[in-house]
């Protein structure tokens, strides 16, 4: 199920308060009412409901209604009540502000999340999309010692395998092959050695062809041509 989101004049509060009248600690503010319930479920707190744009209505109500005279003997009392108010009305302003930022702050994540999921998705069907190993003809690497050096779309093992099956013997000496088949990053060593023995080299999907349609010493009968 998608997760209930904001529609950005709101937010969702996880708090210690167990009602809305009651005062409490405020543990986190949410763009989802997902995100919240977990974050609740977590911290074994309630979540609740934060209207902006009724906190801003409420603010601007409060600054436009004048300031409330306190009738009193001294004339310094009036006029800490009314900077009472004013300090009453300041506090609403940061709360909103702070309630705003958080906002914000929650929907950044929430982007970061979304892009985070989706490049790893790319990379999953990237890698689902890599080769398999092709249905081979019998024998199609007889007759050839080869090695595998460097790293593959398929993992060495694998065509290791693939290449015994199909006939051919493996080799841990470069002296002693007919070909080494290049992955990617090959071991540089390795490579001195090829050219210093005269080794001929096949890549990967020179490696697949030759298991699909025989290799260099086949001599069997030719793959049938599927249809198209």
């Amino acid at each position: 199920m998608a997760p209930k989101n904001s529609s950005g004049t709101s937010v969702w509060v996880v708090t210690s308060a167990p009602d809305r009248e009651s005062e409490g600690v405020v543990y986190s503010v949410h763009a989802s009412e997902t995100d919240a319930s977990d974050a609740a479920n977590a911290e074994d707190a309630s979540v609740f409901k934060y209207d902006l744009v009724k906190a801003a209505a409420s603010t601007k109500e409060k600054a436009a209604k004048p300031a409330t005279k306190v009738k009193k003997d001294s004339k310094s009392t009036s006029v800490v009540a009314e900077d009472d108010e004013d300090d009453d009305m300041e506090g609403d302003d940061e709360d909103a502000a702070k309630a705003a930022k958080k906002l914000a702050a929650a929907e950044k994540k929430a982007a970061a999340d979304a892009k985070k999921a989706d490049t790893a998705a790319k990379a999953k069907e990237k890698k689902d999309a890599r080769k398999t190993i092709p249905q081979g003809l019998p024998n199609a690497l007889g007759g050839l010692t080869i090695l595998f050096t460097g790293t593959f779309e398929l993992d060495r093992k694998s065509c290791e395998a693939a290449a015994v099956k199909y006939g051919a013997t493996l080799s841990k000496k470069i002296a002693d092959c007919d070909y080494v088949i290049l992955g990617a990053k090959p071991g540089p060593k390795k490579l001195v050695e090829i050219e210093d023995d005269n080794i001929q080299t096949a890549k990967e999907s020179d490696f697949l062809n030759w298991v699909a349609d025989g290799g260099p010493e086949y001599n069997g009968p030719a793959a049938k041509k599927q249809k198209v």
